[in-house]
């Protein structure tokens, strides 16, 4: 699986916020992929313990294992507000992000 459709799906999970069949996240994502490569991915995903798999067969549903907004809420306090700015960047999808080089400026 690529990096970029890995977290596309990823992505995809996370908008949805609930238990999800098949269906909607192979919906969600365009019909992009062919569905066995989509279902192979949600496996290895599953394998991987990266989401978790309830059911089975047609009443099988996804979801994410952890959710990034737990853990970041639970030290919000303590970040600057430079750090919330940089939190909230790197929580967008890496396809939707511009390149990091592009925000650094030169220090010659």
């Amino acid at each position: 699986m690529s990096k970029q459709s890995k977290d596309h799906l990823i992505h995809i999970l996370q908008q949805l916020k609930k238990p999800a069949k098949f269906r909607e996240i192979y919906n969600k994502l365009n019909k992009a992929y062919p569905e066995r490569t989509v279902r192979r991915w949600l496996s290895e995903l599953s394998e991987q313990k990266i989401i978790n798999k309830t059911g089975a067969k047609k009443g099988t549903c996804y979801q994410l294992a952890y959710s990034n907004d737990t853990i970041i809420n639970s030290f919000q306090e303590y970040l600057s507000s430079d750090a919330k700015i940089a939190v909230q960047y790197v929580q967008q999808p890496v396809f939707n992000r511009k390149p990091a080089a592009g925000h650094i400026e030169q220090q010659f």
